[in-house]
């Protein structure tokens, strides 16, 4: 039931009118035109019913009766004569209710379901709670204008399931996804478990980068800023799916909390632009330094590559830096003979130590008509290469000079491996096993093996850890006590009857006097430790005379003499094919590598004047 005062007749103007009906209040002017409705809440609550006012002029009490509608209210004061007209109306007989049909509930519950609006709403107020930002209405309608919900796509009759059966699995609701955007406005989203959304706002600084940390960009050596470039449109249209751009970077991965610095690194891959005409090139591959696997390998797919692009004109330089000054020693390359070399240990074209200066190096090569240099070899050869690219731009003679980082001891800093790596851990591997089958096989034996790593040991930990039977491995970055280590083994032969220790051959520098002395290509000569601790052992064992016997396998030049695994074949090709794409596009004074799984180009300093990677 409700009460509408449908006049007001009267009442001096500006009154102000409040009207009681059981606990409904109303009060206003009324005006004289527009009724005032008071809906019913309880059975009695406006009954009776009492209008009073704030400046008192009088008071009246209506009683409803039964069958009557319109009641006329008077009221007097001081002589004055008021009133107003009201009309009792049941609510049923003048306005349909809605009612809450089933059907308007079901389509509310599928209009929620549809919009994940319950799940949104509910995500939002936890990620309110978790963020606690200073303005939370501003941070709730930025998730508002920027959240969409995935659309599911309906099932299909096919995949259908019954109505039991959907009940009782699981089901996941849609994720919310944050709409697309570009690269100036990237967003920074947090999902729980289950995908759904508990973040998404604008990516800071802050949100990548700890403080204190620092982000690098690289930049690399591009001779289209001394020479004008060729700019052919690439021949490898056909064959490449996607070319790289040259504003392509990768960044280094970032440890929330580490305050090392973190560098952007020049994707590496082909361009569609190149710097050189390729039929007009000559190219040279020139390897220095000791073998590796994989050699073979880089060499073969430098070839294929330059042919892939149309150079004619490739020449192996033999001998190492040493025959780039010697044309003689220079021989020809072509598809046909480098086809089966990848299945070959070592190298085609000779690799030396030495180096001739740099100046007769470009001269000789400015001769030739050369206009890509290839390198493969480690931090030494590349400083050589370094100064070659300098050289040949102060010449201004248009050449590209690419490097190839070549290590088995996987000490190049910043990469994440170097080729043929992984080819000498699998082969360590066969030493280790090869002693401890010698140790457990033999009285009173320690199985004894020196592994390759100058200054890191790399290859003497994963193979190591790999074989599973090293008792103890020493490596080149630990502090040893020789004392101690000698204990241990004879603990170990008094409890086991057998010891397997694997020790790298940069011990040499570390448990005994090297004599300083250094090879051609610069490096320390090592002091052989190997059979220096063999004497060792035996000299403690004859002390405490105790019965022994020591099985010492060296495989070092088993090790790198090897051809590559398919993992280091297929790294290989990658590295050769970046390293003539980045030829091809104009760029010198680099090397290529691969960083947190990203092929990347690098300024040859990274290599040359960062320290050697270490295990610690």
């Amino acid at each position: 039931m409700e009460v509408v005062v449908e006049n007001a007749i009267n009442i001096p103007d500006g009154s102000i009118l409040s009207i009681r009906a059981g606990n409904v209040r109303r009060q206003g002017t009324l005006p004289a035109d527009k009724p005032v409705r008071f809906a019913q809440t309880g059975p009695l609550d406006a009954c009776p019913f009492k209008v009073d006012l704030f400046a008192p002029l009088g008071s009246s009490r209506l009683v409803l009766r039964p069958q009557s509608g319109r009641y006329n209210v008077s009221f007097e004061k001081e002589g004055k004569q008021m009133g107003m007209d009201l009309v009792v109306r049941d609510l049923t007989a003048t306005e349909d209710k809605p009612q809450a049909t089933e059907e308007s509930v079901n389509d509310t519950e599928a209009y929620l379901k549809k919009h994940e609006l319950q799940h949104f709403i509910q995500n939002l107020i936890t990620s309110v709670l978790a963020e606690k930002p200073d303005d939370p209405f501003g941070y709730m309608a930025h998730h508002l204008n920027n959240a969409r919900v995935k659309e599911v796509p309906p099932p299909t009759p096919s995949t259908a399931v019954s109505h039991q059966r959907r009940a009782m699995v699981k089901q996941q609701p849609p994720r919310l996804v944050p709409r697309k955007k570009g690269f100036d406005q990237p967003s920074f989203v947090v999902e729980d478990y289950d995908g759904n959304l508990l973040t998404l706002r604008e990516l800071e600084a802050k949100d990548i980068l700890s403080p204190g940390c620092e982000l690098r960009r690289l930049r690399i050596q591009s001779l289209s800023q001394a020479f004008l470039p060729k700019n052919v449109k690439s021949p490898l249209t056909d064959i490449v799916s996607r070319f790289v751009s040259k504003d392509a970077y990768a960044t280094q991965a970032v440890t929330l909390g580490s305050t090392k610095c973190v560098y952007q690194m020049p994707l590496a891959g082909a361009r569609s632009s190149l710097h050189f005409a390729p039929q007009d090139m000559v190219a040279t591959v020139v390897t220095c330094g000791g073998l590796c696997p994989g050699l073979n390998a880089v060499i073969r797919e430098l070839v294929m590559m330059l042919a892939q692009y149309g150079v004619h004109k490739i020449y192996g330089i033999r001998g190492g830096y040493k025959g780039v000054v010697k044309p003689e020693m220079w021989m020809e390359l072509t598809p046909d003979n480098v086809q089966d070399i990848n299945s070959m240990g070592g190298t085609i074209l000779v690799s030396d130590r030495g180096n001739p200066t740099e100046e007769e190096q470009v001269q000789v090569l400015m001769d030739m008509g050369v206009r890509a240099h290839f390198i493969i070899g480690g931090d030494g050869t590349h400083r050589g290469a370094h100064e070659c690219a300098d050289l040949m731009v102060e010449k201004n003679w248009n050449c590209s000079v690419v490097g190839i980082p070549k290590t088995i001891d996987n000490d190049i800093p910043m990469l994440d491996c170097t080729f043929g790596f992984d080819t000498a851990c699998m082969e360590a591997e066969r030493a280790i096993k090869a002693g401890y089958v010698e140790a457990t096989c033999n009285a009173n034996c320690v199985g004894l093996v020196k592994l390759m790593g100058r200054h890191s040991g790399f290859i003497a930990l994963h193979a190591g850890l790999a074989a599973r039977h090293a008792d103890i491995v020493m490596l080149p970055e630990m502090e040893i006590s020789l004392e101690k280590v000698l204990r241990h083994i004879l603990e170990l032969m008094q409890s086991k009857g057998h010891c397997l220790v694997v020790v790298a051959e940069g011990c040499g520098d570390t448990l005994l006097k090297s004599s300083g002395e250094v090879d051609g290509g610069g490096n320390k000569k090592l002091a052989d430790v190997g059979p220096w601790f063999r004497d060792k052992i035996v000299e403690r064992f004859k002390q405490v005379k105790l019965p022994l016997t020591v099985k010492y396998i060296d495989p070092t030049y088993m090790i790198r003499a090897i051809p590559p695994n398919a993992n280091d074949s297929v790294y290989c090709s990658m590295l050769s094919h970046n390293a003539v794409h980045a030829a091809m596009a104009g760029y010198t004074g680099i090397t290529v590598g691969q960083v947190n799984s990203r092929h990347v180009m690098l300024p040859i300093a990274c290599v040359t004047k960062n320290p050697q990677k270490r295990w610690t």
